[in-house]
């Protein structure tokens, strides 16, 4: 919607961190919805963030208000929105199931507002965990620790001979 590439994700993160050392003290203009995050599960989904972005740029630009200018600022308020139900939805599992730890990977855990986030919430209250950013890469760690365990379990598969199966689940 806003030309930034893909994955659109680490451009929004990049746009969205520009705009707050410029606007440290920076309000909601946008007003953009929290989805889900008054629902009493653990569940959350950013196709209505996303589709209000989509509104809020359709509107901007009938106003003769959208510039590239403002991209950054709607990155940024986007990006606040998912972070907060993010880490609310998190919270809440977390208290609700005892945890001790809160551990974030893949890709988002590269996003520094995420992580910003997650350490503010976790102060105190619960031991938060992230890999260095050069780790948090799609997949990687779910795929290190799948490998770990079956590593525990002795289990030994040939890799090159295994057929491909990209519908197969990991079972406890």
């Amino acid at each position: 919607m806003l030309n930034l590439g893909y994955p659109g994700g680490v451009f929004v993160s990049k746009m969205a961190d520009e705009f707050a050392c410029k606007n440290p003290n920076h309000k909601s203009a946008f007003n953009l919805p929290k989805p889900m995050l008054h629902k009493n599960n653990y569940d959350f989904s950013f196709s209505g963030l996303k589709t209000a972005v989509l509104y809020l740029i359709q509107d901007l630009k009938k106003e003769g208000k959208f510039s590239k200018k403002i991209i950054p600022q709607i990155c940024f308020e986007a990006q606040e929105v998912i972070c907060d139900v993010l880490v609310a939805k998190t919270l809440k599992l977390a208290k609700d199931i005892d945890a001790k730890t809160i551990m974030i990977s893949g890709g988002v855990s590269a996003n520094n507002r995420l992580r910003q986030k997650f350490e503010q919430s976790t102060k105190d209250i619960y031991a938060f965990v992230a890999p260095d950013k050069k780790m948090s890469t799609d997949n990687a760690v779910m795929i290190a620790l799948a490998g770990y365990h079956e590593h525990l379990t002795g289990k030994k598969d040939d890799c090159l001979t295994l057929e491909v199966n990209p519908n197969l689940q990991i079972l406890n």
